[in-house]
């Protein structure tokens, strides 16, 4: 008998509603950094490697550099998800002056890379994103690049490029976005630390997320995003159009 399913989350306070029509032309971008590659695209990089060093390429590639390829994630939900957004059951801690969740649009860094999950978040809006500021790629993610020729449009739309989630917010809560960010790393750090000494034998890391303004909200259908890619003849800014 084979079994299949899947389970939806779901919390009734509507002022945790992210449903697009509040997002603005001129609204800030957050990024949260990411330096693994969040299990994406690992058909292509096995395909790269072997060409380059084989079939037995994992004998042959630096300690380092492996570590940084399967390096875990970066969870993003305890901090944007639960303590900005609220866990079931409590009020959002980023909140706009009539008391709902600030943040207005929200995408996953994943599979497509920002043209495609951005894309998403943005499509039937009108609008698109500047990206002035973004994350570095993983230096393991532009060595995967260079031995795979891979163009900076390809890497764009195949990776994070060093940024796991973006959200966006009007400027007026952009700071107050930050500092809770920074209250949730404060706290992360003394909840590792109480998890370790409680349970020596399976310790686990500490899920620290980076973030800074990375760009704004535009007010048309593009994505325009400065090129930190290993290639560097396309130009300065790469451009994506959003299909509506």
């Amino acid at each position: 008998m084979l079994l299949n399913g899947f389970a939806v989350g779901c919390d009734p306070d509507t002022r945790k509603l992210i449903d697009k029509t509040s997002i603005k032309p001129g609204q800030i971008l957050i990024g949260c950094q990411e330096t693994s590659f969040r299990a994406n695209g690992f058909t292509l990089i096995r395909k790269i490697l072997e060409n380059q060093f084989g079939k037995d390429y994992h004998t042959k590639l630096k300690h380092e550099f492996i570590r940084e390829l399967i390096a875990p994630s970066v969870i993003y939900t305890p901090c944007i998800g639960l303590h900005l957004m609220g866990d079931h059951n409590e009020d959002p801690r980023l909140i706009t002056d009539d008391g709902n969740c600030a943040i207005t649009g929200v995408a996953h860094i994943t599979g497509q890379g920002i043209p495609g999950k951005c894309g998403n978040m943005l499509k039937g809006t009108g609008y698109g994103m500047f990206i002035d500021n973004p994350f570095d790629p993983p230096s393991a993610m532009l060595q995967i690049q260079q031995w795979g020729n891979l163009s900076a449009e390809e890497l764009l739309i195949t990776f994070h490029s060093g940024t796991g989630l973006i959200f966006s917010v009007e400027e007026k809560y952009a700071d107050s976005a930050l500092s809770l960010i920074e209250e949730y790393n404060q706290s992360e750090k003394e909840r590792a630390r109480q998890f370790n000494e409680q349970n020596p034998e399976c310790p686990r890391l500490r899920q620290r997320v980076d973030a800074r303004r990375i760009g704004e909200i535009i007010d048309t259908p593009r994505i325009i995003i400065n090129n930190k890619t290993a290639d560097k003849k396309p130009q300065p800014y790469l451009e994506f159009t959003i299909k509506q």
